[in-house]
């Protein structure tokens, strides 16, 4: 017969005649009990916690309009932290942001509550730190990215975007202001630096989804600049004194090197003047020199000059002080930017030899890689490594002159035996091949197969053009350039007193 069919007084009876079932019938008796109290607390705190959620919690509508997300955050951890919850059930919690519900699972509060605050924090603008940057030597966008950023992946993105726009990454100069923008999460979400030319270029986005580059133009506006200056030193000092830069420098002496040798022929107290074209941008600063227009020397009291015109077709050609073309003449130096360092001797002391040897040209010292250029059009008959010349080349000019160029870091591709080369093209680099203690041109000219000093030769010249140049405008231009230099005279003249009087 079945416990649950006895009734109470037979069930009493039958526990009471039958002592030997007593203590299993009182071990099922205190299972119910147990489990009828278990049930009952169940259910106090199930309803108990929902209606202190119902207190704290209204539709996530009015959550939205009436309590702060940090106020949300604090109810919930009041709530669920209670003793009797937290030691007898995880119920369900609501949180809302924004109108969204979520609902946390059994035993998942603790990650709940930090994607709950991940959520609110990022609601919140980050804060945003401006950093001026100035180049270091080795610096690369890589280095600046590590630097700067948690994200030093996002530089690789970046580069990406700048070569869309056919910019070099790695062309950064050392002293260059490079401007970030640094977000609160530690990113870099935005850089800006200069180009040469003047434009700006402007980074913006970040690792995740990637930057994007703007090319902003400067307006630019071309201006026409006068400067003069008496020659103190060497005229490349003297020229850089006064503001002039290596491109105008150079331009100049290739424009009087067919007349003058401007280590021979220059002494203190000669003057030089130009005219030539500015570019700038708004807010006046010069971003690139242009053409010379007008440029006079005057040295041993003789007044040199070269007026810039456009010919019919279109191409530049200058004129002397005469009215004459000036035509395609022979540059005196096959190389820009460089110093003499031995002049031309017919006996030296070899320093690799260590006896006196004949010294057949001029050498100029320059740093390995400098270009080396042809100093007018001719043929290539030699071109290759040549015993104690190290890398070689010859190149024959016409019936009389032949230059050659020794010492050479490499030979440019193309350039070989039967090439045609054209005045100012680039045919190697200077090195320190062969017998050579250092890094330098060897510069040799042979005028009918004989070796000539090519600093005291007089350089021919071929008439490029039979126009004439406007007569008002020689005139004009002769007129600005000897004022110019009439001042500057007068300035040295009186510094020069000035000196005198007070030594």
């Amino acid at each position: 017969m079945g416990l649950s069919r006895l009734s109470p007084t037979l069930f009493t009876n039958k526990l009471l005649t039958n002592k030997t079932k007593r203590p299993v019938i009182t071990f099922i008796v205190g299972t119910l009990i147990v489990q009828t109290l278990f049930l009952l607390t169940a259910l106090y705190c199930k309803f108990g916690l929902e209606n202190k959620l119902s207190k704290n919690l209204t539709s996530p509508e009015s959550i939205s309009n009436e309590l702060s997300n940090e106020q949300i955050v604090k109810n919930i951890d009041e709530i669920l932290t209670d003793d009797i919850a937290s030691q007898v059930v995880r119920t369900t919690a609501y949180d809302t942001i924004e109108g969204e519900i979520l609902t946390s699972k059994e035993d998942s509060y603790d990650t709940n509550e930090i994607e709950l605050e991940q959520k609110i924090n990022d609601q919140v603008d980050d804060p945003i730190s401006l950093v001026s940057y100035y180049i270091k030597p080795g610096d690369s966008l890589g280095s600046i990215w590590t630097r700067f950023s948690k994200k030093p992946e996002g530089a690789t993105l970046a580069a990406s975007a700048l070569k869309a726009l056919s910019i070099s990454p790695n062309k950064l100069k050392v002293g260059e202001e490079v401007e970030l923008q640094l977000s609160g999460a530690g990113e870099i979400t935005a850089l800006k630096r200069s180009l040469s030319n003047g434009s700006k270029v402007v980074l913006d986005g970040d690792s995740f989804s990637g930057y994007h580059a703007t090319l902003i133009e400067p307006r630019i506006s071309v201006n026409t600049k006068i400067v003069s200056g008496a020659i103190y030193s060497s005229f490349s000092e003297s020229a850089q004194r006064v503001g002039l830069d290596h491109a105008l420098i150079d331009d100049f002496a290739d424009m009087f090197g067919g007349r003058i040798t401007f280590s021979r022929d220059i002494q203190a107290g000669d003057e030089f003047s130009l005219v030539y074209e500015e570019q700038v941008i708004n807010d006046g600063e010069q971003v690139k020199t242009g053409e010379i227009l007008g440029a006079a020397l005057k040295s041993r009291g003789k007044f040199y000059a070269a007026v810039r015109t456009l010919g019919q077709n279109g191409k530049p050609h200058y004129y002397d002080e005469t009215g004459q073309v000036l035509g395609s003449f022979f540059l005196r130096y096959p190389l820009k930017f460089t110093r003499i360092s031995s002049m031309f001797s017919n006996s030296r002391f070899h320093p690799v030899l260590k006896r006196k040897r004949a010294h057949n040209g001029v050498d100029f010292a320059a740093p390995t890689g400098t270009p080396v250029r042809t100093v007018a059009d001719g043929i290539v008959v030699e071109a290759g490594r040549k015993g104690g010349n190290g890398n070689m080349i010859k190149i024959k000019h016409s019936d009389r002159f032949t230059t050659a160029y020794l010492h050479l870091s490499k030979i440019y591709s193309g350039i070989r035996k039967g090439m045609k080369v054209k005045r100012g093209q680039k045919i190697g680099a200077v090195g320190s091949t062969g017998l050579a203690t250092g890094p330098h041109l060897h510069f040799s000219m042979y005028d009918y197969g004989k070796y000539t000093d090519p600093l005291k030769v007089k350089l021919p010249r071929m008439s490029t053009t039979d126009e004439k140049i406007s007569k008002e405008l020689l005139e004009s231009m002769i007129l600005q350039l000897k004022e110019s230099i009439d001042s500057t005279t007068l300035a040295y003249e009186n510094s020069t007193t000035a000196q005198i009087k007070v030594g």
